[in-house]
């Protein structure tokens, strides 16, 4: 039997590899494979490692910062909102118009949860000062007279964790309401914004390390502890809602260090012993406790 023309082993390798539609439109080059998104993401992760850094700082700046009047915290609280409407209504527009959220508007929609905790947290802040102003002494304290809108030695009392500790938990409630929908469609892409919305309360605590000590005469009151468990709840509970274990397993483990942080910095009140800061780790991991148990951690 004799060899066919090498003619004719080219024309079937190139009838083999080139695809042809029912139209009878042939596509060439396609080789059958997807296309690699593993460069797009890896610059999506800088990006967004970026940006955390660039945020994160941002926040840590202004909660140690000295000398900043009352009116700046309207400035912060009003720019941080507006930056999150953009955000979300970039997000919202894409979700309304395809019907799933990608993950680049999954950054995008964690973004927008971060600046709306900035916009709230320092918005709860400028929103206490205008209350003393207008002679309201419910978060004033007698020891530091309310002095002023452009004044910048003033701060309040304790009572202001709470007022604080309530919007987090109000943030909360309304980015579970907007996130646990989209699990009905596999599609939708919302890990990362699963993950801030877990840690915002967190962020909270962080931030409040230098101004709510100082707001309780520098030691853990009981408005820092109560705002502490129960924030770390919440946060705790958001992981679980997300369905994610490492999620879970990461705000587990933040709770619980953050009672060491908050030891380490605050000062016992005269005549009192140490360690009221690590007493919320008991009740911490009563909830830590509860909340594993749940067979929605995978």
């Amino acid at each position: 039997m004799s060899n066919p023309p090498p003619r004719r082993i080219a024309e079937k390798l190139g009838a083999q590899s080139t695809p042809v539609t029912e139209s009878g439109v042939v596509i060439s080059g396609s080789s059958g494979k997807g296309p690699s998104y593993g460069l797009q993401r890896l610059g999506q992760l800088w990006l967004w490692g970026i940006a955390l850094l660039a945020i994160w700082g941002g926040l840590f700046t202004i909660a140690f910062a000295q000398g900043d009047s009352n009116n700046r915290f309207a400035l912060l609280g009003i720019g941080g909102m507006i930056s999150a409407l953009i955000f979300f209504a970039v997000v919202d527009l894409q979700r309304r118009r395809h019907g799933v959220i990608t993950d680049l508007h999954d950054y995008m929609l964690a973004m927008s949860f971060f600046f709306a905790s900035i916009g709230l947290f320092w918005g709860i802040r400028y929103a206490v000062a205008l209350s003393a102003s207008a002679d309201i002494s419910y978060f004033v304290s007698p020891d530091r007279p309310f002095t002023g809108m452009e004044s910048t030695g003033w701060y309040p009392n304790a009572n202001t964790i709470y007022a604080q500790a309530a919007a987090a938990a109000l943030l909360a409630a309304m980015q579970w309401l907007y996130l646990k929908p989209m699990e009905a469609d596999s599609r939708n892409m919302n890990t990362v914004s699963w993950f801030v919305a877990c840690v915002t309360p967190f962020a909270l605590l962080l931030v409040g390390l230098g101004p709510w000590v100082n707001w309780s005469e520098g030691y853990v009151s009981y408005e820092i502890g109560i705002a502490m468990v129960s924030l770390s709840a919440i946060s705790m509970l958001l992981a679980v809602e997300s369905n994610n274990g490492l999620v879970f397993a990461i705000t587990a483990n933040i709770a619980s260090f953050l009672t060491l942080i908050y030891e380490i910095v605050h000062d016992a009140p005269s005549g009192a012993a140490a360690g009221g800061a690590l007493s919320l780790m008991v009740f911490i991991v009563i909830v830590q406790g509860l909340l594993a148990a749940s067979p929605r951690l995978d």
